[in-house]
């Protein structure tokens, strides 16, 4: 794939002027608006908003192979990209839900992540630079395509999670990552929470350097291991899942040294096997990619989660601190024994899935562990009668501020959930 010359810039960047005039006259006549990118995530457009579709914008601005970075439209799916990618060897290192419909503009704004964020980083981590339209038609770019010119330079990183509050993202550069050349993980039960945490402590501490570490309730190991075969849950509380991927000898390495730290993690009267435990399995790199994607759709999608047992929950997404995690998974699966409950335990990550009539039970839960919570899909808030982001924060005043300087109309998203949810919560800390 050859760089892109001049010509085509200036072409790439005239093609933005309907999209362009479209948001300065929705602007002006004071209209809401909202930005259509894919995968279903989006907040709920009030009746009356122009919504604005990026998906037409779907292709690779620049690849930059030797710097190993790529500016792409937000309009291009991020299956298409990985694909495109794929022959040049390198990867763009983010699981993220339903990656054939999910588009990069989506991947930016509701800065989706996954399994691999352990060892590959975040959205923000990922994200060099943006090009946005802003309220008055104007492009705008923040960042840059080289790391080295844009390291310390974080305006681009304020569109990372901003659900298309603050403009249209229409191009977005990221750093990228060579595709790996082994990848595998292996399955580990664990008995219960404290198992579960000393294992992953474990892990942590010892020689291995896992690009994924993921804990599974029972119900949620059921549901992603439905169809790998080897891979037999039983009566385990959690399971353990710790992936890596690179040079073929250093995951061959690394996955042979697991199982000694594994075994070191259980004293002599707690396990399976009366202190000597044994991987459940080990997973190949064909089935390690099939395990992340899995993650990534349960993490945000309640259809996800095994059969009839998905009909009436939503997905609620939890931060807590890492020493809590698996202690506060225990105590959301007594509040609902059947949803599928899953974390990024060394990011601090949870994501429930939770009848609706038991999520203000679940978010209470949460709260008293010191963590915070919010919806994964606007849907999900609805439906619950709760609101999207969870308890108001002290920094939804310091966004207003941000939302103030970048979106003059304040057009962008005004009477969707996330808006409503900021306002509301920041209201009392801003009234005279």
């Amino acid at each position: 794939m050859s760089a892109p010359g001049p010509l085509f810039h200036e072409a790439h960047l005239a093609g933005y002027d309907p999209l362009r005039s479209e948001v300065r006259d929705a602007a002006t006549r004071g209209a809401s608006i909202f930005v259509s990118s894919g995968g279903g995530l989006g907040s709920d457009a009030p009746a009356n908003a122009v919504c604005l579709d990026t998906r037409s914008l779907s292709e690779v601005v620049d690849h930059a192979r030797a710097d190993m970075t790529v500016t792409v439209q937000a309009g291009m799916t991020v299956q298409a990209l990985a694909l495109r990618l794929r022959g040049c060897g390198q990867q763009l290192a983010l699981d993220v839900p339903r990656p054939e419909r999910t588009t990069i503009g989506a991947v930016v704004a509701q800065s989706l992540s996954g399994s691999r964020r352990l060892g590959c980083g975040s959205v923000r981590d990922q994200l060099l630079g943006v090009r946005v339209i802003d309220a008055g038609g104007e492009l705008i770019r923040g960042g840059g395509r080289v790391v080295k010119n844009v390291a310390g330079y974080d305006l681009c990183k304020l569109y990372a999670q901003s659900r298309g509050w603050l403009g249209v993202i229409v191009e977005a550069t990221f750093r990228l990552c060579a595709l790996s050349e082994q990848a595998g993980a292996v399955v580990i039960p664990a008995a219960d929470a404290d198992d579960a945490e000393r294992l992953c402590a474990e892990i942590l501490r010892g020689s291995t350097r896992p690009t994924s570490l993921d804990v599974l309730s029972a119900a949620a190991a059921r549901a992603i291991f439905a169809d790998t075969a080897g891979v037999a849950v039983g009566a385990s509380a959690f399971v353990v899942v710790a992936g890596y991927a690179g040079a073929a000898p250093a995951v061959r390495w690394q996955m042979s040294e697991l199982a000694p730290e594994a075994r070191s993690a259980v004293s002599a009267d707690r396990g399976a096997g009366g202190g000597r435990r044994v991987a459940a399995a080990v997973l190949d790199g064909g089935s390690y990619d099939r395990f992340c994607a899995s993650v990534a759709d349960l993490a945000y999608y309640p259809e996800r989660g095994a059969g009839p047992s998905s009909a009436g929950r939503v997905v609620l997404r939890a931060v807590v601190a890492s020493e809590r995690v698996t202690r506060t998974m225990t105590e959301l699966a007594r509040n609902d024994a059947d949803g599928p409950i899953l974390s990024h335990i060394a990011n601090s990550v949870i994501a429930a899935h939770v009848r609706i009539d038991r999520v203000r039970e679940a978010a209470r839960r949460i709260e008293a562990a010191g963590g915070w919570w919010q919806f994964a899909r606007a849907a999900d808030a609805d439906a619950s009668g709760m609101p999207l982001l969870g308890p108001a924060r002290a920094d939804w005043e310091l966004m207003l501020g941000v939302k103030a300087a970048l979106d003059q109309h304040g057009a962008f998203g005004r009477g969707g959930a996330f808006d409503r949810a900021i306002r509301a919560g920041a209201a009392p800390r801003t009234a005279p």
